[in-house]
């Protein structure tokens, strides 16, 4: 999948114009990238269209290493860098199942 089409489709599953859909992937893709070793991230980062890898390799990491945190304070950081407005606890966990589920 190239990168128009994979931010078209979280377009579409967010209900969120294009460039809104980029600046969330760019979020959530600078998250997961921290949440992993470098040497995990470089090869998370091999796998991917060139225009992805731009949106995962952007705003590198000073430092190495690797900073977990749980689900909640994962969602919580993607929301502040994103600038989402806070959703309610039960209704992340909605959208959460609603995105596992076949369609």
């Amino acid at each position: 999948m190239d990168e128009r089409t994979f931010i078209r489709e979280v377009a579409h599953r967010l209900g969120a114009d294009e460039r809104r859909a980029e600046g969330i992937v760019f979020a959530v893709f600078q998250q997961l990238r921290d949440r992993l070793p470098a040497k995990e991230a470089h090869h998370v980062a091999s796998q991917m269209p060139t225009g992805l890898k731009r949106l995962w390799q952007e705003d590198q990491r000073a430092t190495p290493g690797v900073s977990p945190v749980n689900g909640q304070e994962f969602v919580g950081r993607v929301r502040r860098q994103a600038a989402l407005p806070d959703e309610p606890a039960h209704r992340l966990q909605e959208r959460r199942q609603h995105r596992l589920l076949p369609k």
